[in-house]
This record gives structure tokens, sequence and C-alpha cells, in this order.
């Protein structure tokens, strides 16, 4: 429910240096690049429609797969030489 969601995400934190943020009580399970490519392998395509915070969402994505924080959102393939 909405309290103890609310409660989590107050309650958490990060656990080091350049540690990612953990909600209190809630545990997931962080993929490698090679493992989340494995996962996408198995469809056809994976499609992202919505609005400029999905476009965030896309950035991030493409952050993960490329292992590369800095340039790995940008559309690097569409830069004019």
């Amino acid at each position: 429910n909405r309290a103890t969601l609310l409660e989590a995400l107050s309650g958490g934190g990060r656990h080091g240096f350049d540690a990612p943020f953990f909600p209190a009580g809630c545990h997931y399970r962080w993929y490698t690049t090679a493992e989340s490519c494995m996962i996408l392998d198995r469809f056809d395509a994976v499609v992202f429609i919505g609005d400029s915070m999905l476009q965030n969402v896309y950035s991030a994505f493409n952050m993960l797969l490329r292992e590369n924080v800095a340039l790995g959102g940008l559309k690097q393939w569409n830069l004019k030489d």
C-alpha cells in the first residue's frame, strides 16, 4: 500500500560510495549486461512508448546496456563527423 511504499523509500539509502539506492525492506537483483542481453534476446523487439519521462528511462536503458554512464544515453550513431 501507499504507506508501506513511502516508508520503504524514506527509510532506504545508499550503503557505500557510489552505491545504488536501496529501499528499506525491498530487495531486487541487479543483472549484468550479459544477463540483460540474454533476456532481451528472447524477444523480437522492445518498444518504448511514452512521453519525456520515458525518454529518460530509455536513455538509462541504453547506458546500462552500453556500460557507459557518461555517453551511453546519447545517439552517437546520429552524430555528424
